[in-house]
């Protein structure tokens, strides 16, 4: 989650909604994916 914040800002020090959003896009998508598969493989 920090890491997605930090890099965040721009070399002139301007946040940057989008590529924040899609970093968070990227940890939930792997989260996800590791948790279907993880679940799966229980049962």
């Amino acid at each position: 989650m920090y890491v997605a914040y930090s890099d965040s800002y721009t070399d002139d020090g301007q946040f940057s909604w989008r590529f924040f959003f899609f970093m968070m896009g990227l940890v939930v998508l792997i989260m996800a994916g590791l948790f279907y598969f993880y679940s799966r493989r229980r049962q």
